[in-house]
């Protein structure tokens, strides 16, 4: 985690702002592991995690 992310959760004082900075962490992270496996050889690379659908994801 980031100081940025770190930032946005200490200033959440709603789940609607904990939702969303949760969600931005989430992105930066799918970023940082796509950007990983461009980078790094075939052989080394781990099979793709299956993206969450509406069904999987928990309720609010």
């Amino acid at each position: 985690m980031t100081s940025h992310h770190a930032e946005q959760l200490g200033r959440a004082r709603t789940a609607a702002d904990f939702a969303a900075a949760i969600a931005l962490l989430e992105t930066d992270l799918n970023d940082a592991i796509a950007r990983k496996r461009t980078t790094s050889s075939p052989s080394q690379a781990r099979p793709a995690r299956p993206e969450r659908t509406a069904a999987s994801k928990p309720a609010n």
